[in-house]
């Protein structure tokens, strides 16, 4: 009898503990929960808006031009949503600028393909687009978009090299292309100041950074895609300054503007994830991660699949030892 007092006390003083435990960044963790919530509500927003834009393809009398630029909104719109659906955009571009011989045309659709494959881990394919173009025949907007992709997937590369203790012989250009950035675009502008940021992360001046990316993301829209980027370095920055309530906060405001904008291609769902360490935290987590997953799957870049997946492994145990 005695002993069977002892454990229902035990159970009850465990059941207490769990009741009552709250993360102390619960109310910004219920944000996220909120949204997510409401996520199919904006993927079909997001949809709507897709379809409107591709029912104008069969407008009559629309000529090839239009059609050209009809598909680069619709690249716009799936570049951070579905990749196959972009390139297949981007695809149709190239089609158009042949058809019609025009040389520029095609230049930009090549140009913005490989920029999405180098965001999405495909490098070799971006490598190969890469040599399908004639740097002399560049307009401005070409150059800058010409410097910025370069740059990206030099530096995307070279991290995704270096895990198998591989450098990349021309990881020593990546200055140089960033440098061009800054000096041929003006001060003000969004890219300028995003790569001026990025040059104080990488050089670990982290309060510098976290003061010049604190004036960049009061000017950006809330609902814009750049400001979740933004939102999800200073989180970053903040992580590696140790503010850790901080961190976590700006990853949900970053993790938010995702899912309110119907972004698979995402990355801070998952950062969220991998900070949820007390045991408590750990269904949240799993549901978390398993949301980010999805994205990735939906959104279908086989690197940020693999990346999440990575994490996985950990969280469920943690997952099925906390059940247990």
């Amino acid at each position: 009898m005695r002993k069977a007092i002892y454990i229902s006390s035990f159970v009850f003083f465990l059941a207490s503990c769990s009741g009552n435990y709250e993360h102390p960044m619960e109310l910004e963790l219920q944000r996220v929960d909120h949204a997510l919530e409401h996520m199919s509500e904006y993927v079909a927003l997001k949809e709507s808006r897709i379809s409107v834009i591709e029912e104008s393809l069969d407008s009559p009398d629309i000529t090839l031009q239009q059609k050209y630029g009809i598909y680069g909104r619709l690249y716009e719109e799936y570049a951070p949503y579905q990749f196959d659906r972009a390139l297949y955009m981007l695809d149709r571009q190239e089609e158009i600028a042949d058809s019609i011989s025009d040389r520029s045309l095609k230049t930009t659709a090549l140009l913005n393909k490989a920029f999405l494959l180098t965001t999405s881990g495909l490098y070799h394919e971006a490598e190969q687009t890469f040599s399908q173009l004639d740097t002399l025949s560049f307009d401005y907007q070409q150059k800058i978009l010409w410097y910025n992709t370069r740059q990206k997937y030099l530096t995307d590369y070279q991290a995704y090299l270096k895990t198998s203790g591989i450098d990349l012989p021309e990881a020593s250009k990546i200055a140089t292309y960033q440098n061009l950035l800054l000096e041929n675009t003006p001060e003000n502008s969004y890219l300028n100041r995003h790569i001026s940021i990025m040059l104080l992360i990488w050089a670990n001046r982290w309060e510098e950074a976290y003061a010049e990316n604190m004036r960049l993301i009061e000017t950006l829209n809330k609902s814009s895609r750049d400001y979740a980027v933004q939102a999800y370095w200073q989180g970053f920055i903040c992580e590696n300054l140790e503010r850790k309530e901080e961190n976590i906060s700006w990853w949900v405001e970053s993790a938010i503007c995702d899912i309110e904008g119907a972004i698979k291609d995402n990355a801070s769902l998952c950062s969220i994830a991998i900070k949820l360490t007390d045991p408590r935290d750990t269904e949240r987590a799993f549901k978390y991660i398993r949301l980010s997953l999805d994205d990735a799957i939906f959104y279908n870049a086989k690197l940020r699949m693999v990346q999440i997946a990575s994490t996985m492994p950990w969280i469920e145990k943690a997952y099925i030892d906390a059940k247990e």
